[in-house]
């Protein structure tokens, strides 16, 4: 028995009608003809000084602590190639790093700078990723480096990027500094309540230990 519904026929049977699909033994189903996992498991990652350009669609951000300063976050941007690029095999210490060149449709990873903050609104876009110089800032004994995100203008306009995954510990209250990275922005109020609650939480913490 097959119900009429509102449908073109792209997610269920054809001319718009309705397919009864059958589960399996153990409750599962069988994606239709078209539908395809997409991994967060990373098989190459970008480096700016020695992969060159790359066409990509980026996608989520996993947000972690710093390796070198803990008290601040780092972002991986995870996403897929587009076209071959040349991608850090590993991500072992600098002098075992092994690039090799990867086809379209590859995992890819991209540690977040400050002069990427356009990508924030490129999700699902096309875009094309390139190093774009430097930037002298007041202030700081390193220049910002500046990065080429333009997105392809016949394909689609993109989204904030998702938020796949939350580890950090040790940066929880960096949404407070003045200085919070642009990343930050892909949580909820840009990360401030759950910075507040955390303050508020080793506060008490502190002063709980101080009065044992």
């Amino acid at each position: 028995m097959t119900q009429q519904i509102v449908d073109d026929g792209e997610y269920g049977g054809e001319d718009g009608e309705y397919e009864e699909q059958e589960a399996g033994a153990d409750g599962s189903y069988e994606a239709p003809e078209g539908f395809e996992t997409v991994s967060q498991d990373v098989a190459g990652y970008w480096d700016p000084k020695l992969s060159g350009p790359m066409t990509w669609r980026p996608r989520a951000v996993r947000l972690v602590d710093n390796t070198q300063e803990a008290n601040k976050s780092s972002c991986l941007i995870f996403g897929e190639l587009l076209a071959p690029a040349k991608l850090q095999k590993n991500a072992q210490k600098k002098d075992d790093r092994t690039f090799e060149v990867f086809p379209a449709g590859t995992s890819v990873g991209v540690w977040g700078k400050a002069g990427m903050r356009d990508l924030l609104e490129l999700g699902g876009a096309t875009v094309w990723t390139a190093p774009n110089g430097f930037r002298e800032l007041e202030g700081r004994d390193k220049p910002m480096a500046l990065f080429h995100n333009k997105r392809k203008t016949d394909g689609p306009k993109g989204e904030k990027l998702i938020l796949v995954s939350d580890a950090r510990d040790k940066s929880l209250l960096e949404p407070l500094s003045d200085s919070a990275p642009w990343w930050l922005q892909v949580l909820p109020d840009g990360g401030v309540a759950k910075a507040e609650a955390t303050m508020g939480e080793r506060v008490a913490k502190k002063r709980g230990a101080k009065t044992n």
